[in-house]
């Protein structure tokens, strides 16, 4: 079951949207590895395992572009 909700980043400063980006990725994290558990461990599922927790866990309509493996930044 998806709890996503359209979504923006309100007004904030960049401290606080980096903020904002780090307090996501990491539960994306949290949700892969979950995921990952729940398998039993199985490998070779990673990036899919990623890309199921990030459309649980990002607001639908929050574009997000990579700047490096697994850091995101808002994209215009």
């Amino acid at each position: 079951m998806s709890t996503r909700t359209s979504a923006t980043l309100p007004a904030a400063t960049e401290t606080e949207k980096t903020k904002y980006y780090e307090d996501l990725q990491e539960r994306v994290r949290r949700r892969a590895y979950d995921l990952y558990e729940r398998r039993g461990r199985e490998e070779g599922h990673d990036v899919e395992d990623w890309l199921q927790a990030e459309a649980e866990i990002v607001p639908a309509g929050l574009k997000l572009k990579p700047v490096a493996p697994g850091i995101w930044v808002g994209a215009a």
